[in-house]
């Protein structure tokens, strides 16, 4: 823990409160699919926001391998859902 930065909600949020960067990452994915069959979100949108949660926390843990995947994968569900929408007309 860096003492000039007493706010640093990382720290807060995965170290302190959740335990571990897995244990954080578990839990929050958890919070989003409850958040969203609560407010009966669809099955995409949920997915999107998933991975929008797990890139926030692989941006801040810095893995660049996993980045490149997670944005892969976005970028696949973002052309299929356009171009589901498009084929509709």
């Amino acid at each position: 823990m860096i003492i000039e930065n007493y706010l640093n909600f990382y720290d807060i949020l995965v170290n302190e409160i959740a335990g571990d960067i897995w244990i954080f990452t578990i839990l929050g994915m958890i919070l989003i699919l409850y958040a969203c069959a609560y407010t009966n979100i669809p099955f995409q949108t949920s997915v999107m926001l998933m991975f929008l949660f797990l890139s926030i926390i692989v941006a801040a843990t810095t893995s660049s391998l996993l980045w490149v995947f997670i944005v892969l994968i976005t970028g696949f569900f973002f052309y299929y859902m356009y171009a589901k929408f498009f084929r509709k007309g």
